[in-house]
């Protein structure tokens, strides 16, 4: 009994094939004779590497997501908070599907609109890709000043989490 040889699917062997590296080398030596000069620049966030979780944290990795993206974007602010932290059902572990995720935003001098508007502005475009996956992280910023009685902090003390500050 003969064995039968199958035959080979998919496209015929050239005998040309190159590894993926040696294709991009060879690519970014044709642009070189060209003239055009490839750099790759690789800048860290200075705000983004504050972010900090505790080991023991009850925030999802979706929520972590969503503070990541809040924090990054706390230069558009006119001036830079002292600290933000979580706070409420989520901070404790006790949340439910339809919980918001609480974020106090700490600064040390007046009250201002301005601020507190744009703070609800980032914290909307932080949640935004959220909302299409169906999987909705609410974010509600509440900014706290130096100079504001101390009663609804002192009610939230003990879940505070912070999880970045200022560099």
């Amino acid at each position: 009994m003969m064995s039968q040889v199958s035959k080979p699917r998919g496209r015929p062997r050239t005998g040309r094939a190159i590894p993926a590296a040696e294709r991009a080398r060879r690519y970014r030596a044709r642009l070189r004779a060209r003239g055009v000069r490839i750099r790759a620049v690789r800048t860290t966030d200075a705000l983004l590497t504050r972010v900090r979780f505790a080991r023991d944290t009850f925030l999802t990795p979706g929520e972590q997501d969503v503070l990541r993206r809040f924090c990054a974007r706390l230069g558009d602010l006119p001036h830079l908070p002292q600290r933000v932290a979580v706070f409420g059902s989520r901070a404790r572990g006790d949340s439910h599907e339809h919980s918001d995720l609480d974020v106090a935003v700490f600064y040390g001098g007046t009250r201002d609109r301005a601020v507190e508007a744009k703070l609800s502005a980032i914290a909307l475009a932080a949640q935004r890709s959220y909302w299409l996956d169906g999987y909705a992280v609410a974010l509600r910023p509440v900014a706290f000043y130096g100079d504001e009685p101390p009663a609804f902090l002192a009610a939230i003390r003990e879940d505070l989490e912070v999880v970045w500050t200022r560099p």
